[in-house]
């Protein structure tokens, strides 16, 4: 005969079991609805997101979903598009048009060549050098470059290299090399 401790094991056992099987119901049927209401357009998707046959996990995957597929469809918004539409009639038909696109596209054309004036191409170095860098505050530090070591060159004048190296707390400092200390490579 059991005792009264396994008896009481054996039905927390096998109220476990009836609680996973219980949940395991209610995941699957929550499963199924999801489904199903995923396969729905958005606007009735919206509206059965509190349906209480789901479980948060799914419930979160609906919401997940339509954030994507509304977030995709506004990619311009209708301001920006009917603004878009506007100038390219008034290009087909008017110099106004012409003129405020080249208003709008010089600013970024301008953008576009200071970011790539300003932006370093790598170099390898042929031989090693002693080097002095000149920062914008009128400090020097001494330095050595071996061969065979990267440098970030900004120009070519008159057959020089300027490059630049960042030191904390004073800024870029420059130098010049002459083009032919180093391998240039491809940015």
């Amino acid at each position: 005969m059991p005792t009264l401790l396994e008896m009481l094991r054996k039905q927390f056992s096998d109220a476990r079991s009836a609680l996973d099987a219980s949940e395991k119901t209610v995941r699957d049927a929550s499963a199924a609805r999801r489904a199903s209401i995923m396969k729905l357009k958005p606007a009735l998707r919206i509206k059965r997101i509190n349906d209480p046959a789901l479980v948060a996990f799914d419930r979160a995957e609906i919401e997940r979903s339509l954030q994507d597929e509304l977030l995709a469809r506004r990619f311009i918004s209708a301001v920006s598009r009917d603004r878009i539409n506007l100038i390219g009639r008034q290009i087909r038909y008017r110099r106004v048009g012409l003129v405020q696109l080249a208003v709008c596209l010089t600013p970024l054309a301008v953008l576009g060549v200071i970011g790539w004036q300003n932006t370093a191409h790598r170099a390898v170095l042929a031989q090693g050098y002693d080097i002095e860098w000149h920062y914008p505050n009128g400090a020097t530090s001494v330095d050595r470059l071996f061969p065979e070591t990267y440098v970030n060159w900004l120009r070519v004048e008159n057959g020089t290299l300027i490059i630049r190296n960042w030191q904390n707390g004073i800024g870029y400092g420059y130098l010049s090399l002459p083009i032919e200390a180093v391998y240039l490579k491809k940015p």
